[in-house]
């Protein structure tokens, strides 16, 4: 049945070879066989790819393509021979990136298997190449698996120095996915130095600059590493939180390994937050037979926690059950260890040398990178020189060139000098008939404008007396137009003026607000804040500026406002030479406030008048004048620029 099968997918690949797709889903197909165990359907399969893609020129392409998917999925034999053959099509003289990116493939297949001075020799050889082709990103990928070598051979210190200069390269190349794993393979150094809070200041790093949600996988181990952290800085929640996280992160790839180590380290700080039931769900989850294959070294971490609790709650019977896993699991530990000793054992030597080599290469690099930049500071010396001497140059020629033109043109220009002068007289003298034009037109709209304000002051407090009126209420009628009167009285003397004092401003916009106090409810407070030296008399400003900004956020603003206090808050500040009003409500807001507007036929002709006069006076004035107006969470904000004026403005 299988064999029929493969050969149906032959045939169907075989139909399919001039179209691209079909190349990816022979790729898949192959893949899924792998999956099912099927190596030799697989096998059948990629070879009739590679021998298509090689007619095209790519057949090394393909292989390597073969040879990654297969040390990923840890069958090291079968990738082996897929690199090599990755190796016989390439055409190595040439140095390409594919070739380089072939030895780089094969040193992470021997550091898979823990052969590091055969994944050393050949990131040393990616160091060469990745200089020669001037590969910066190639160079960057070496620099992180040397220093990976470095941290699976307990070499901190080396380890450390190639994640930096790896960082530093995908830095100079812009590349954060690559930047993120340097950093967080730098954090794992400090980790295990026992630097938990320098650790987590790069995992942090690594967090901000992280290409997620693109490379979930990478994102998911920055997280738990944070955790880790946070549990040894005795941070246990925000470490639970980070676990939870890094979890989500690893079940969407079903990644098997961070899926178990997430389970232990939510076990552990479940115990620690004396969350009963969440650590029972965590340990079931743990012990599942699917996880029986993991790191060892996880393992051993779960059963240590296992033993300790039952300690804890002094169920001895469990706990020498979980130290009997923990026996097995330590010895198979130590004889793994010990085969990997034996293999180093056995490389020493060749691992120094190739170290050595690896040192010498770097220090090389280092020497001809600062030659060259040595070399680059003289050319750009000398070349600034060069111009800096051309620009002399020409600035001494020009020089005389202009000597000799301003010689020449001297009679001339003195000939018309008288002209130029009386032309330059005229103009100056209709630019001023122009301002003063200006300036008189402005002051009369201006007056013009202020008087609006009287009708449209009238026309709203003759309303609300109206409407108290028709509903009974006579009192409040009566006790309004008393107020009334004394503000109109005040609005009628100040429209007639220019300038009055910022001491009579602030008193009419107080006999305003009370005027208006009874509208707004029970709730309604407000404040002015000012310093009272700083308003004395002396201080003028223009009349009637303010009022229908308080206007609008009482009307607009607060009346709709429905429950909870309502405020109101006059902030007032002369600064050299203007006043800064600054107008706070906490009522509806100006959105709310314009969906009101449209169920309703009221306009905010006070606000329009009033802008209307500011871009008059500042003709007239100057440029004093501003509006901010800024949407608060509750509520409006009203920033108003106004000039303080001499009294003989």
């Amino acid at each position: 049945m299988k064999l029929i099968i493969l050969i149906y997918f032959l045939l169907s690949l075989s139909l399919c070879t001039a179209k691209e797709n079909s190349k990816a889903n022979a790729f898949k197909m192959a893949m899924d066989f792998v999956k099912e165990d099927q190596k030799d359907s697989a096998s059948i399969i990629f070879l009739r790819l590679i021998k298509q893609e090689n007619k095209k020129g790519k057949g090394a392409d393909i292989s390597l393509r073969v040879g990654q998917f297969y040390r990923k999925t840890s069958l090291f034999k079968e990738a082996d021979t897929y690199l090599k053959l990755a190796l016989t099509y390439n055409d190595t003289s040439k140095n390409t990136i594919l070739y380089n990116d072939i030895r780089n493939e094969i040193g992470l297949l021997y550091y898979d298997q823990h052969f590091y001075t055969n994944a050393l020799t050949e990131f040393l050889l990616n160091i060469k190449l990745t200089s020669v082709l001037k590969d910066t990103l190639g160079l960057a990928i070496a620099y992180i698996n040397i220093g990976n070598v470095y941290k699976e051979t307990e070499n901190f210190e080396d380890a450390l120095n190639y994640y930096e200069s790896g960082f530093k390269y995908s830095q100079v190349m812009n590349q954060p996915y690559l930047s993120s794993i340097a950093l967080n393979n730098l954090g794992s150094i400090y980790y295990l130095q026992g630097k938990a809070l320098k650790a987590l200041t790069v995992f942090e790093q690594a967090l901000t600059i992280s290409t997620a949600p693109l490379d979930i996988i990478n994102l998911a181990h920055i997280q738990i590493n944070m955790g880790q952290c946070k549990v040894d800085l005795n941070k246990y929640t925000a470490a639970k939180t980070l676990f939870e996280s890094s979890l989500k992160n690893y079940n969407q790839f079903k990644n098997t390994e961070g899926i178990f180590l997430c389970y232990v380290n939510l076990y552990h700080v479940s115990n620690l937050l004396q969350l009963k039931t969440e650590a029972n769900h965590y340990k079931k989850l743990a012990l599942d037979s699917s996880f029986k294959t993991c790191n060892l070294k996880s393992r051993i971490d779960l059963f240590t926690y296992l033993k300790d609790k039952s300690l804890l709650q002094q169920d001895s019977t469990i706990a020498l059950i979980y130290s009997l896993q923990l026996l097995e699991l330590n010895t198979r530990l130590r004889e793994n260890i010990k085969s990997r000793e034996l293999a180093i054992l056995k490389t020493d030597i060749n691992f120094a040398h190739i170290n050595n080599q690896l040192n010498e290469t770097i220090s090389n690099l280092k020497k001809e990178t600062e030659a060259k930049s040595a070399m680059n500071t003289l050319n750009n010396e000398l070349t600034r020189q060069n111009k800096l001497n051309l620009a002399l140059s020409l600035i001494g020629i020009l020089l005389l060139l202009s000597l000799v033109i301003i010689l020449f043109r001297s009679n001339r220009l003195k000939r018309k000098n008288n002209t130029t002068l009386a032309y330059q007289k005229k103009i100056v003298e209709e630019k001023n008939t122009e301002i003063l034009n200006s300036i008189t037109y402005a002051t009369s709209m201006e007056k013009l404008l202020l008087q609006q304000m009287n009708p449209h002051f009238l026309y709203n407090a003759l309303t609300t007396i109206e409407a108290s009126i028709s509903v009974g209420d006579t009192q409040f009628a009566k006790d309004y137009l008393i107020l009334f009167s004394d503000l109109l009285r005040k609005t009628l003397d100040h429209s007639r003026k220019d300038v009055i004092s910022l001491e009579e401003e602030i008193d009419f916009l107080k006999a305003y607000i009370t005027l208006n106090t009874d509208k707004q409810g029970s709730q309604f407070s407000y404040e002015f804040e000012y310093n009272q030296d700083e308003v004395e008399d002396f201080v003028f400003t223009p009349p009637m500026l303010v009022q229908p900004f308080i206007e609008n956020a009482l009307i607009h603003g607060l009346y709709h406002k429905t429950n909870g206090e309502k405020k109101l808050s006059i902030h007032i500040q002369p600064e050299d030479n203007h006043i800064i009003w600054t107008i706070t409500d906490n009522g509806v807001g100006r959105e709310k406030a314009k969906q009101i507007g449209k169920t309703h036929q009221g306009i905010s002709h006070g606000i329009k008048i009033t802008v209307d006069r500011i871009h008059w006076m500042k003709k007239r004035y100057g440029s004093n004048f501003s509006i901010q107006y800024i949407d608060l969470p509750s509520g409006t904000q009203v920033i108003l620029k106004t000039p303080i004026l001499d009294t003989s403005s």
